[in-house]
């Protein structure tokens, strides 16, 4: 399963999926096929799927790669989503009233469209957004806020250095900072920086405003991926996956590293080692509230299905008590991708993986899997299947805001019989 899942990545490396992007966006603009940028598609235009699971349809059009943040504002709940469509163009719609109705979509930056991986994060009417584009060949991280929720937002400036290759970004934001980490193709590597709120410290001087390498790897790493960044307190939190020739196993399986910053992202301790086991561990995704830092992972057994691996810290990320990690899934379960947030007390988990198929030795088809616990981690609830998609739905993503909890993934619509395309689908658990 792993080295399928390594071959289909192929398909979806940033440098060759940008350059087909590019070639059907010329296409699309050769046939004036653009479309005003306020275009209301809150109407289904497809009938024939009246049954396309639980969720509210956000999209009118085939969509993937969907992102989700929600923020308190005064006396309600702000829910923002994007994402992107096969030509590139980057598409927001917003709830002003905790989801229950949104806005029409916008496509955001309608004349430079090419944009995937997109990244939000809210506080309060302040909405951040981070994603990779493509540049003469490269792909940069783009930044743009929104200080009037989503109303209008500011012209994307670059957080990486112009002339490399960066990819998946990671974004989380305080009261005072920005920060984002992404992986550099060139160097192998996780890189991080910061800025105020403005974006003002995402500029071309890196001597005021440096880039960090947070993994470090001088190349002796070679799978350095997916990274993800909360922060809490003025501390800043960092997880990524990488192959060490330190494994305990004495191989290079990947593991899960762990990187820490006391001063609000200005320097990091040294790397530590989250996983350390025989097996490989990938996708960590990590959260953080008030003292509580949380960090889960797929972690692959010996016959390469993945668990879900958990651990805690309370007290800031100086010591995780669980070391040896605690499944939050019955082993022999496939889960994929998992996404995560954390709000007072409550963590919420979203994540993919096959239905039970009623028939033997059949697979069902992917859904998105909800868990919750409202005791710092330490129970979690059972996991149910939200999406009840008839056909199959992955890829979520996932927001909270006063103790609640809003998802958003992709899902199979039926646009004519046997004809499906991927649509965003947002729920709320």
């Amino acid at each position: 399963m792993l080295i399928a899942r390594r071959s289909l990545a192929m398909l979806y490396h940033p440098s060759l999926r940008q350059l087909l992007i590019i070639a059907f966006a010329c296409f699309v603009y050769a046939c004036g096929g653009s479309e005003s940028s306020n275009t209301n598609n809150n109407s289904n235009p497809n009938p024939n799927n009246p049954n396309p699971g639980n969720g509210t349809l956000l999209s009118g059009n085939s969509g993937f790669n969907p992102t989700i943040a929600a923020s308190f504002v005064t006396d309600r709940v702000n829910v923002y989503v994007v994402w992107e469509e096969p030509s590139g163009l980057i598409i927001f719609r917003r709830s002003l009233d905790g989801g229950t109705t949104f806005d029409p979509l916008r496509r955001l930056f309608p004349i430079d469209p090419i944009g995937s991986q997109p990244v939000l994060a809210a506080v309060g009417e302040n909405i951040y957004l981070v994603w990779a584009k493509t540049n003469q060949g490269r792909s940069e991280i783009l930044f743009s806020v929104s200080h009037d929720a989503g109303q209008s937002f500011s012209l994307p400036v670059s957080v990486s250095e112009i002339g490399r290759t960066s990819v998946t970004p990671a974004l989380t934001v305080s009261q005072s900072f920005v920060y984002v980490a992404w992986l550099d193709l060139d160097l192998g590597d996780i890189l991080f920086r910061r800025s105020d709120p403005t974006g003002s410290g995402f500029d071309n001087n890196l001597v005021a405003h440096p880039i960090l390498n947070l993994s470090n790897n001088n190349g002796t790493a070679t799978s350095t991926a997916n990274p993800s960044v909360s922060t809490a307190n003025g501390n800043v939190y960092v997880a990524w996956n990488d192959s060490l020739p330190n494994n305990p196993s004495g191989n290079q399986v990947e593991d899960i590293n762990f990187a820490r910053s006391t001063d609000e992202g200005k320097s990091f301790d040294t790397p530590t080692n989250r996983s350390s086991n025989l097996t490989n561990s990938t996708h960590p995704i990590i959260a953080a509230d008030d003292q509580d830092v949380y960090v889960v992972w797929e972690d692959f057994s010996s016959n390469n299905s993945s668990i879900l691996a958990f651990q805690r810290s309370s007290d800031g990320g100086i010591t995780f008590p669980n070391q040896n990690n605690r499944e939050i899934l019955l082993s022999g379960v496939t889960a994929n991708g998992p996404k995560m947030v954390a709000d007072g007390d409550n963590v919420f988990i979203a994540w993919d993986n096959p239905a039970p198929n009623p028939n033997p030795g059949q697979q069902g088809s992917l859904q998105i899997f909800f868990s919750k616990s409202d005791d710092q981690g330490n129970i979690f609830s059972i996991q149910p299947n939200i999406s009840q998609n008839p056909n199959s739905a992955k890829s979520p993503a996932i927001a909270a805001a006063q103790g609640e909890a809003y998802v958003v993934w992709e899902g199979q619509f039926e646009t004519s019989p046997q004809n499906f395309e991927q649509r965003i689908f947002f729920f709320k658990p």
